[in-house]
């Protein structure tokens, strides 16, 4: 499906072959909407220092898979350090999160989109 609608924006040799990339950084980008959501939680309990930390934790781990996995995989490989980095980022926020609010966030629905 992906290969198709690449298709349709553009006739380009070198970005018809981009769509597992492209897969790649929509769910980094899927997993920092889920981290938009959770993080205003943090915010409105004056918990600004959790969002530093795990801010700069994902940014840490992000670096350290891009040195690792960009020299074997070339750019897949920085769109799965950045998907892992958004994921934990989204995963430890939110559990923090849940901690402090007890929000009973819907995980099972999240999860089945």
């Amino acid at each position: 499906f992906v290969g198709d609608a690449s298709r349709l924006l553009t006739r380009e040799a070198d970005f018809i072959g981009a769509d597992g990339v492209a897969l790649l950084i929509g769910g980094g980008f899927a997993f920092y909407g889920l981290y938009v959501v959770v993080v205003n939680v943090l915010y409105a309990e004056g918990r600004t220092g959790l969002v530093a930390a795990g801010v700069g934790a994902a940014a840490i781990g992000n670096a350290a898979l891009n040195v690792a996995l960009i020299p074997r995989f070339g750019v897949a490989g920085a769109a799965v350090a950045t998907l892992a980095a958004y994921a934990a980022l989204a995963v430890w926020t939110a559990g923090r999160a849940e901690r402090i609010v007890r929000a009973g966030y819907p995980w099972r629905a999240v999860a089945a989109v």
